[in-house]
């Protein structure tokens, strides 16, 4: 009797199992895709689709462009047919085919044309067919971003969210986002993600991924760090010993065309030399700062009427508000010229009387180069142009009648007298033929990049590293109060911000690391932003005792020093540039500022030659050996005397550096837990169905 029972259960459990085995199979393939046959499927599983990250987020209200950024990370391309960019309601919904490589970014915004009137390329994906050659997005409602604040919620297949961020006044309290809501940003400014130099984008799904100091603006470039092989000539110059010089032959050999870029332009002299250019038939741009620290003076106004009346094309960046109008730079602050499309000058120097000054007994020091290679010409040409461009909003024209940027006062008398000092010219220009690597850096797209920048140059350094700037923060903390605590441990910098995080100057923070290497380095700043009484923020006086404190507690080859005007017979060290290993040198527009280094148009070029690089060690090491001081008790402060020239590229902004640890290398996975129950209810019901078959029969 009881194998003819078993018998016939093992018969039910025959005839019933395949019928349990199906239903589980459809039910476990509705949650867990990647199991079915589709190649869809098989190329792109879950794992690799919830990989993908929203990165930036840009809203307006009133200007119809709303657009949000996606990344891939992964080393596969990830099909996004059906996915949807949502607030829980309406969606933006991405057509059958849509796709995204590996490592892409691509673009979605509500208005092409907008768009690309504003960034300066089209999207990938836009809503409202307004360009031809930019595919459409599926609609369902009407998905807008709302000013005051909202979310943006990436969903995948079967409604699985991928990725969320919530900004504003959202209360968004769901899968994919841990905590409170990201702050929002000001008009003209969008929502970004941090993005850490060898770590990627920080993924911690809480506001603290959207809290740092970088400031992405509407209309910013995104030029990739290039490097260039030169073989050929390359000039370099000091100011004041040479610069007027190097710049009067840069100009007076112009034979076609010329672009200017610069902070300031108050240098009668060198307003002369362009304008006998244009005499000479050469086609001229020039593109300047609208808001300098100090504002534009009648000097600059007066040159500025000078040039327009002998044709040159003269725009501003500017920065208005009322007009709905805002900058894509804090400043523009680089100093180059390009002429021809054949050569390029780099300087540290404003287009001021101190900066190239025609009489050399009197001026900053300043460091520049000439280079003569078409290829890296035209790389800059497409800089200009870019930042030049009349369709930007923020690219102003000159205007003889505007207020602010127009012609000076009827009775304004310009100041055509050279200046005199008593500093004693000790370089002359300096012609060097070879072969050399040149490395052009572009701010602020590409001053924190992982290879050939500004950090990754200072890693490379094997022996020696000697540094100048005008201005170095002892932190990047956008109003967050610092303080030095010496019973931290060395990981720290010794530095504690009382908000419990980390915002350190990250070049700093890189040549105290060289130093821990063993390598020998040397940091010369300038002296006439400082005072020492003033114990409630950090000026380079602070810096230099706060290096040097950490060089002797730690017994480190690190020196730094404060430079002394009256010894050198300078104004001030305008210079912001790096010398290493006598090899390579750095000669740049970017100060050691929060601003510079995240905000600013700023460039700078690497030149890797050893001729080339001795020139300005030998420069920096006159200054080091003729005029400063590396102690309290030796510096005797100045009272600085403005000769109405500022060029700081800061000003009181500071800047706040998130060092949240990147995501993790395995993918997050949001599974509907709705859904999970159906499926496990299921699984039951029919595992009891099939033992009441067994029982019963």
């Amino acid at each position: 009797m009881e194998k003819r029972d078993e018998k016939g259960r093992k018969k039910v459990i025959r005839k019933y199992l395949p019928v349990l085995l199906i239903v589980s199979f459809l039910l476990v393939s509705t949650v867990v895709p990647t199991l079915s046959m589709d190649e869809e499927f098989k190329e792109n599983t879950l794992e690799e689709k919830t990989s993908l990250l929203i990165t930036e987020v840009y809203y307006r209200e009133d200007d119809d462009m709303d657009f949000i950024a996606i990344h891939n990370p992964s080393d596969v391309s990830v099909s996004m047919t059906s996915f949807e960019i949502t607030d829980g309601d309406d969606a933006w919904i991405f057509p059958s085919g849509a796709n995204i490589d590996s490592h892409e970014d691509i673009y979605v915004a509500s208005n092409g044309m907008s768009f690309e009137e504003r960034m300066s390329f089209e999207p990938d994906w836009e809503v409202k067919n307004t360009l031809s050659g930019v595919p459409n997005m599926e609609e369902r409602g009407d998905f807008r971003l709302d000013e005051s604040g909202g979310e943006v919620i990436l969903k995948g297949y079967y409604d699985t969210v991928i990725d969320v961020v919530a900004f504003g006044d959202s209360d968004y309290q769901g899968v994919g986002w841990n905590n409170g809501p990201a702050p929002g940003v000001s008009p003209g400014e969008i929502l970004t993600r941090e993005w850490i130099p060898e770590k990627g984008y920080v993924d911690t799904n809480t506001s603290d991924d959207w809290v740092h100091p970088f400031i992405k603006r509407v209309g910013q470039s995104d030029f990739e760090i290039r490097s260039f092989d030169h073989d050929g000539k390359v000039e370099t110059f000091v100011s004041p010993d040479s610069s007027f010089k190097a710049v009067s032959d840069f100009i007076d050999s112009t034979e076609q065309k010329m672009y200017l870029n610069g902070y300031m332009l108050t240098n009668w002299f060198i307003t002369e030399r362009i304008i006998d250019a244009v005499d000479r038939g050469v086609e001229v741009k020039i593109f300047l700062e609208g808001g300098p620290v100090g504002g534009i003076n009648d000097q600059q106004r007066y040159n500025v009427m000078r040039l327009a009346d002998a044709g040159v094309e003269i725009r501003y960046m500017i920065h208005d508000p009322d007009e709905d109008i805002y900058s894509r730079y804090r400043y523009n602050h680089a100093k180059y010229s390009v002429a021809d499309n054949s050569s390029v000058l780099i300087t540290t120097e404003n287009w001021v009387n101190s900066g190239i000054p025609i009489n050399n007994t009197y001026g900053n020091r300043g460091w520049g180069i000439t280079v003569h290679n078409e290829d890296l010409a035209t790389y800059y040409a497409d800089v200009f142009l870019t930042d030049y461009d009349p369709r930007a909003p923020d690219s102003y024209a000159y205007d003889p009648n505007h207020e602010r940027y127009g012609d000076p006062p009827d009775d304004f008398t310009p100041d055509k007298e050279p200046r005199e000092s008593y500093y004693d010219p000790v370089d002359a220009i300096n012609t060097v033929e070879g072969e050399m690597d040149i490395v052009p850096v572009i701010g602020p797209d590409n001053t924190r990049a992982k290879e050939h920048s500004i950090i990754p140059a200072i890693r490379e350094a094997e022996e020696s590293l000697n540094v100048v700037q005008l201005i170095c923060g002892i932190d990047w903390g956008r109003g967050v109060s610092v303080s030095i605590d010496w019973d931290l441990s060395s990981e720290t910098q010794y530095l504690r911000w009382e908000d419990g995080r980390e915002h350190h100057n990250l070049y700093l923070k890189e040549i105290i690391e060289a130093a821990r290497r063993g390598i020998e380095v040397n940091v010369l700043l300038d002296s006439l932003y400082v005072d020492r009484t003033d114990e409630t923020t950090f000026d380079n006086y602070d810096v230099m005792l706060y290096l040097n404190e950490v060089a002797e507690k730690e017994d480190i080859p690190l020196n730094a020093r404060l430079a002394e005007h009256d010894e050198l017979g300078l104004e001030k060290i305008h210079a912001k540039g790096m010398v290493i290993d006598n090899e390579t040198v750095f000669v740049s527009s970017i100060n050691w500022g929060a601003y510079a280094a995240m905000h600013n148009r700023e460039t700078g070029l690497f030149v890797t030659h050893e001729d080339v690089a001795g020139y300005f060690a030998d420069a920096f090491y006159y200054d080091w050996t003729t005029g400063t001081v590396d102690n309290r008790e030796d510096w005797i402060e100045e009272d600085p005397e403005s000769n109405g020239e500022f060029d700081t590229g800061e000003n009181e902004f500071k800047g706040d550096t998130l060092e949240t640890p990147s995501s993790p290398d395995y993918p997050e996975i949001v599974v509907d837990v709705g859904l999970a129950v159906v499926v496990l209810l299921s699984l039951m019901m029919a595992a009891a169905f099939v033992w009441d078959k067994v029982k019963n029969e």
